[in-house]
């Protein structure tokens, strides 16, 4: 029934937010400005927290026995607003985990085009365009939100056309873009002369993260395709195992593998510790902008602005200076 899928997955999604609220309270302690391992911290957690309230509206608004959404009077408001949550509480996170997405193929490029000693691309286009793609991304569902808003108080089937489309569309894009860029930069990295182990960290980090990650975006596109329209019988057994893989591991999933990465804490300090330089070969440099573990500052720890000071370096530098194992770096953004 309704409570043995909907509980379940509030306490999974619920426990997400909790780990992904606690590091991102660590963070705002240690970091300065919004980096990018914080502002991913607080992505999972709104994702999290918003999925939470729809299971909640779905335990009372789903009706088994029809696989759609309940039938009420159309004099029913409060029905009528629940309907709207629920799409709103649905749509949302999608688009949430799709920012998520599209943050860390900006990351996989920036280290790509350091290695190819090519980052005037990266600051005068890339950074730019995501920010514009997440832009119109969040503008269009807002429009859709209100034109549908309307139709949503009679509308029965959980997954909508427009939904489906639009969804799938920016899915299929953002998993092109990360198999493209987790690609070329797993193929720049394996011939930037660093160290061996710093190389194997990486390699495997951004081998992870485009496989798990542009798998469960192709088939979410596809299972969104593929029910569009459709009642979703969820006490029966397929389509009841399908709902629990599809929110557990298409969505769940990359949510986890980014709490496990992007994980490590800011060193507290902002001076060069004696690891660290030696790390760096006794280079002195000035760090302007936020470098997490494994997650580097787009410009400024990746939503800010370029930082003036990485031209300076060189590319083993550079890369050095956006992986480093001992934690982050933290500077003025």
């Amino acid at each position: 029934g309704k409570p043995v899928l909907c509980l379940p997955l509030m306490a999974v999604f619920a426990s997400l937010a909790v780990i992904s609220f606690t590091q991102f309270g660590r963070l705002s302690r240690r970091a300065v400005g919004w980096t990018t391992q914080r502002i991913l911290h607080a992505l999972v957690f709104m994702v999290c927290t918003v999925r939470v309230v729809f299971f909640l509206v779905a335990l009372n608004e789903w009706d088994l026995t029809t696989g759609t959404l309940k039938n009420y009077s159309a004099g029913d408001g409060w029905h009528s607003f629940a309907r709207m949550i629920f799409y709103a509480s649905d749509e949302l996170p999608a688009l949430l985990l799709f920012t998520i997405y599209s943050a860390v193929v900006l990351f996989w490029a920036e280290l790509y085009l350091i290695a190819a000693d090519n980052m005037s691309l990266y600051e005068q286009f890339l950074y730019p365009l995501h920010s514009i793609c997440n832009l119109c991304a969040f503008l269009i569902l807002g429009m859709l939100l209100v034109m549908y808003a309307t139709e949503w108080k009679t509308e029965d089937y959980y997954i909508t056309t427009w939904y489906a489309m639009f969804l799938s569309s920016l899915y299929l894009v953002a998993a092109s873009g990360f198999w493209y860029i987790g690609r070329s930069a797993a193929t720049e990295l394996k011939q930037v002369p660093i160290e061996l182990q710093m190389r194997k960290k990486l390699l495997k980090e951004v081998g992870t993260i485009t496989l798990i990650s542009t798998t469960c975006m192709v088939f979410r596109a596809a299972v969104l395709i593929t029910v569009m329209n459709q009642p979703l019988y969820l006490d029966r057994v397929v389509p009841f195992s399908c709902a629990v893989a599809y929110f557990v591991l298409l969505e769940g999933l990359p949510l986890v593998v980014v709490l496990v990465f992007y994980r490590r804490m800011p060193l507290p300090s902002r001076e060069l510790l004696p690891e660290e330089g030696k790390l760096l070969g006794n280079q002195p440099f000035s760090y302007q902008g936020t470098v997490d573990m494994g997650m580097g500052g787009g410009p400024g720890g990746g939503w800010s602005v370029p930082d003036p000071s990485r031209s300076t370096l060189s590319v083993e530098e550079s890369i050095k200076r956006l992986s480093a194992p001992e934690g982050s770096w933290d500077g003025n953004l």
